[in-house]
């Protein structure tokens, strides 16, 4: 169960510990440690972020703020008030992110899975308005993929020369070993067919001024994605999250027979890491493997 006040006074005090831009990562904890209280923390960040990435006049653009399901509504409101009143921005609409992403599929109804960095959020949408009293928050994300893959990577080197090396790789380099080499199996039963998993090899990888050859293993490429799947974990101090049994089915359970056919037929999987192969598939098979068979319905512009 979300604790919204708790929630709030997170957000708003603790702020994200970056902020990604076209690409390029923000570092907003210097920022942050700067500042007194949160409201200079966010003028502050704000201003960074016109005269060092945006380079624009602010009077030229319109603004979109995308928000996070219970984001606070006195950080809301105020940054609102510096866009409007100190950048005199033409016009500011809020919108919560959810929503934003399912209306990039042309759907208004249907339930968003998006993957972030520190947690996973699962809200149902229904004809365009979030359904908040249902929304569910796993607390799994990149970060403990991260983790993960480099313990499991630490293991497959255990007692071998780079051993020394990777324990200290740069998190960019790590994430970008994630993406490429990154990949989740089919199912975790004994007769699916993972033959098309093989290792992956990375050529004069360049870390602390050395060039190495890395070999990431299939153990190593597939184990780390078991976190959002609810499979054993391997380390006992990994915390299992189920994405499929613990967020959507969950989220069905809880919405009323009205609303629960409809968010059914449409799901959206949003998130960096959920673009790796295999992600969309693995849950797909969750999906039909633990869900009962409804009826289809009507051919109608929310559900195509």
């Amino acid at each position: 169960r979300v604790d919204r006040r708790q929630r709030q006074m997170c957000i708003r005090d603790r702020c994200v510990d970056t902020l990604e831009l076209g690409g390029s990562e923000f570092d907003c904890v210097s920022v942050f440690k700067k500042s007194g209280s949160w409201k200079r923390s966010w003028s502050a960040l704000i201003r960074r972020l016109y005269t060092e990435y945006l380079l624009s006049n602010p009077r030229d653009y319109p603004i979109l703020l995308l928000e996070r399901p219970f984001f606070p509504k006195d950080l809301s409101n105020y940054i609102t008030q510096i866009l409007l009143k100190e950048y005199q921005v033409p016009a500011v609409k809020r919108i919560s992110e959810p929503i934003a992403s399912l209306y990039t599929t042309g759907i208004k109804t249907g339930i968003v899975v998006d993957v972030g960095t520190d947690e996973t959020i699962i809200c149902p949408i229904y004809h365009g308005y979030p359904m908040e009293y249902n929304i569910k928050i796993l607390q799994c994300g990149y970060n403990q993929l991260s983790r993960s893959f480099k313990e499991e990577l630490l293991i497959q080197y255990k007692d071998t020369p780079e051993a020394e090396l990777l324990n200290d790789i740069p998190e960019q380099l790590l994430s970008d070993i994630i993406f490429q080499s990154g990949c989740v199996k089919s199912d975790t039963t004994e007769t699916a067919d993972d033959s098309q998993i093989t290792d992956f090899k990375f050529n004069n990888i360049l870390i602390q001024d050395q060039f190495i050859s890395l070999v990431i293993n299939k153990k190593t490429r597939t184990q780390p994605f078991e976190l959002f799947f609810g499979s054993s974990p391997r380390h006992d101090d990994h915390l299992m999250f189920d994405l499929v049994s613990d967020g959507i089915i969950k989220v069905l359970k809880d919405a009323n027979s009205d609303t629960k056919i409809e968010l059914s037929q449409n799901i959206l999987v949003c998130g960096g890491i959920t673009s790796v192969p295999g992600f969309e598939q693995r849950l797909l098979h969750e999906l039909h493997t633990q869900l009962p068979l409804v009826p289809q319905l009507p051919n109608t512009p929310n559900t195509p």
